[in-house]
């Protein structure tokens, strides 16, 4: 009999990759609140929001002769506590709930690595609005606020000005399921992303990337971080420094038998941070798709036979000679107005360099667009290869201004 495969959650336009798996699986069941998406490549779907533990369990209880799953993970959805429950639930491997908790609640995580003496931003955690803002200016500005328990930068802003503070700890405070905040210092360096999993203690890393921050604030006081770049530019001394920090933290989070994803600081006086390291997959299909393109390396496949119990295959963690290795991703993000026209964005596919272009969002004509505010504003991506990073990234940027899609101004 065939295994069993459940998804509980999926990165926006990530479902289709789970085609690279159904040799390793014969079923393949997903829960979601974007059903559409995911019908085309799975067996059955289960409609409820996926970061939401209760809803998942009243779903999965009451739904029709659920075959009992083989594995449960999530396809770069932040929601580990929830994958920890229904995979424990099934009687499937998984990460103890306790430790699922530290490392994806912002304050559980800053606070173990704090103790365990790696560096993070300096911090203090508030409740609600009032402790926020007596936090907020306790620290001064510029400072960062985040919701203790949201992902793509939602809620997430740079306090520059104490007249905006009470604004932008409401927003954050408001976005947070729990009303708690997270007031960090704001630092300056180069930031990184990097993935990997660990298999009985043993770390394999199979991406690393720079981030793209180079209109970091051009939504000010919110963050844009529009794309990545691969591979990395970064020094090999640096780069060394970034997989020592990254390793210190996954001890410290007690993480085993899992993916896990991170995302790094390199100050500008060379010293490492970890701003952030979770037990999942990238989103966006950085480790899935932007990856392979580049080195050729596959975690997907391995992130299921480690959800499976079953051994991992170490020569698909092996990077291989790719003709076009540069890989650079951008995004449209919102433009505030009205859709006036959506075109056929599948035609940029045909252009030279153009490995990808998909909207990143469910849009129709008439609909009204707000001003970008996190990650989850954004209208459209591109994935752009070539032999040198420029070529990648001038192929990109020329792809994102032929974006099919007419937005007029508000009247």
């Amino acid at each position: 009999m065939g295994k069993h495969l459940l998804i509980c959650g999926s990165g926006n336009g990530m479902e289709h990759t789970l085609n690279l798996v159904r040799d390793l699986v014969s079923e393949i069941t997903i829960i979601t609140d974007r059903p559409d998406d995911a019908e085309p490549f799975v067996d059955r779907v289960i409609e409820v929001y996926p970061r939401s533990e209760s809803d998942v369990l009243n779903a999965i209880e009451k739904f029709p002769n659920l075959k009992k799953p083989d594995a449960v993970l999530s396809l770069g959805y932040e929601n580990s506590p929830v994958i920890s429950k229904v995979a424990s639930l099934f009687g499937c491997r998984h990460l103890p709930y306790e430790v699922a908790l530290n490392a994806t609640h912002k304050n559980r995580r800053i606070e173990i690595l704090s103790k365990a003496g790696i560096n993070v931003p300096k911090y203090e955690v508030g409740y609600g609005l009032e402790n926020g803002l007596s936090i907020v200016k306790k620290f001064g500005v510029p400072c960062v606020v985040k919701p203790n328990d949201k992902s793509s930068s939602i809620g997430v802003s740079v306090i520059r000005s104490l007249e905006a503070v009470e604004s932008l700890v409401q927003h954050a405070s408001t976005s947070s399921e729990s009303g708690t905040v997270v007031v960090e210092e704001f630092l300056n360096g180069s930031e990184h992303s990097i993935e990997g999993l660990i298999s009985e203690g043993k770390v394999y890393f199979t991406a690393f990337g720079d981030r793209n921050y180079s209109e970091k604030h051009k939504f000010a006081p919110f963050v844009f971080e529009n794309g990545d770049n691969l591979p990395s530019q970064l020094r090999a001394e640096d780069k060394a420094k970034l997989y020592d920090v990254t390793m210190q933290a996954i001890k410290a989070l007690k993480l085993d038998n899992t993916v896990f994803k991170g995302d790094l600081l390199l100050r500008d006086n060379g010293v490492p941070y970890v701003l952030e390291l979770i037990p999942r997959l990238s989103g966006a299909g950085w480790g899935t798709e932007l990856i392979p393109l580049s080195t050729g390396v596959q975690i997907l496949r391995n992130a299921v036979r480690l959800a499976l119990g079953d051994e991992i295959n170490t020569e698909e963690l092996k990077e291989t000679v790719v003709p076009n290795k540069h890989v650079v991703a951008r995004f449209l993000p919102n433009i505030e107005g009205v859709i006036a026209h959506i075109g056929d964005i599948s035609q940029l596919k045909n252009k030279e360099n153009i490995y990808d272009a998909r909207w990143e969002a469910q849009l129709e004509v008439g609909q009204v667009l707000s001003s970008y505010r996190s990650g989850k504003d954004m209208i459209a991506s591109v994935t752009a290869t070539g032999k040198t990073f420029a070529e990648a990234e001038v192929a990109a940027l020329e792809a994102i201004k032929k974006i099919p899609i007419t937005v007029k101004p508000l009247n």
